[in-house]
C-alpha cells in the first residue's frame, strides 16, 4: 500500500472569548502525520490581532481588542504543507469592560 500524505490538523483550540484591553493569546499547534514542517497563516483576522509562525508548526496569534472592537470578530488560521490547506475558523467575542 502507498503512503498517502496527510493534511496538517490543529491540535489546539483557541479560546473564543476576551475582555477589551486585555491581551489575548493564542498558542497554535498544528501537527502533520507525514513529519512536515508546515506554514501557520491567517486567510481572515481582525486588525488587531497579529500572527507569528516560528517555523516549527507553532504559532502566536496575540492582540489587545479596544473598545472599538467590541462583538464578534472572525478569524481564520490556515495551516499549509506540500499537499495541501487546513483552516481552522472561529471567532472571538469582545466583551465590554466599564
Amino acid at each position: 500500500m502507498a503512503n498517502v500524505n496527510d493534511l496538517p490538523v490543529f491540535s489546539s483550540n483557541p479560546s473564543l472569548t476576551v475582555d477589551e484591553d486585555d491581551v489575548y493569546t493564542y498558542n497554535i499547534t498544528v501537527t502533520d502525520e507525514d513529519g512536515e514542517t508546515v506554514a501557520i497563516t491567517t486567510s481572515t483576522i481582525p486588525s488587531w490581532l497579529t500572527l507569528t509562525d516560528h517555523g516549527n508548526n507553532t504559532a502566536t496569534l496575540t492582540g489587545t481588542p479596544l473598545q472599538a472592537h467590541l462583538g464578534n470578530n472572525p478569524v481564520v488560521i490556515v495551516a499549509t504543507d506540500s499537499v495541501g490547506v487546513t483552516n481552522q475558523s472561529f471567532t472571538i467575542s469582545v466583551s465590554n469592560v466599564n
